[in-house]
């Protein structure tokens, strides 16, 4: 599957790293990551579903430079979990990442 395809990209990916590094992506993906998710959602509530989906969804994956990519792929990643288990939310405390969660509703 496309996400057991991912995952593999993933450890590559990681695997080229520092640890400093690793750290400081996992730290804005999510913290901040999360953070920009509960912002969406306060957005839409505010405004509408298509306005949203104009300010945070449309352009979700279209690379940005500097920490900001690190905002929307957390923020895509609790999407992701949304849809796997919207009840995710309830009691996260951040000890895992969003990544991991996802690969446990997936049973990977």
């Amino acid at each position: 599957t496309v996400i057991l395809q991912y995952k593999k990209l993933e450890e590559e990916r990681r695997a080229l790293l520092s640890e400093d590094v690793l750290i400081l992506e996992e730290y804005y993906t999510r913290m901040e990551g999360t953070a920009y998710y509960v912002e969406g959602f306060i957005y839409k509530s505010l405004y509408s579903e298509e306005a949203f989906q104009s300010r945070y969804v449309d352009d979700i994956d279209v690379y940005t430079q500097g920490s900001n990519k690190y905002y929307k792929i957390g923020m895509a990643q609790c999407m992701i979990l949304d849809h796997l288990d919207d009840e995710w939310k309830a009691d996260y405390n951040f000890s895992e990442s969003i990544m991991d969660l996802i690969y446990e509703r997936l049973e990977i």
